[in-house]
């Protein structure tokens, strides 16, 4: 398990393969939340109404009015997938990006807006 997530939730079951080793975990609430220190120090933190945290694939699936914020912007839709490896986010359903200023004099704000139910792809953290 990760040394720097937390997760907070009201209910949570974990699924194991057939030696024992917990595969996936499902975290349900009002809403479930989590918060991640990348390398650099800074922050990531999600909320959603489920979290499907897949430990085989290293990702969390945000269901259910899911929102990503971090140094960089934010990212909402009705389903996100961030990948913890790469820092590569997919989002589904109503998605939304917001790109924050960078300290470089990048434009005040770009935004970006999907109201159908199309799939978007960003790098959150700009980590390309």
């Amino acid at each position: 398990m990760r040394g720097d997530l937390r997760v907070q939730a009201d209910v949570g079951r974990s699924f194991t393969n057939e030696a024992g080793q917990v595969v996936r975990i499902e975290l349900t609430g009002s809403p479930t939340r989590w918060q991640d220190i990348m390398e650099d120090g800074s922050e990531v933190q999600g909320r959603s109404q489920e979290i499907v945290y897949d430990f085989v694939a290293n990702t969390i699936t945000m269901i259910g009015d899911a929102h990503i914020q971090n140094p960089q912007g934010a990212f909402s839709g009705s389903t996100l997938v961030y990948d913890l490896d790469t820092q590569n986010l997919v989002g589904d359903g109503g998605v939304r990006l917001v790109i924050e200023p960078a300290a470089s004099g990048r434009p005040a704000r770009q935004e970006t807006e999907q109201r159908n139910d199309d799939s978007a792809d960003s790098s959150p953290t700009g980590n390309d």
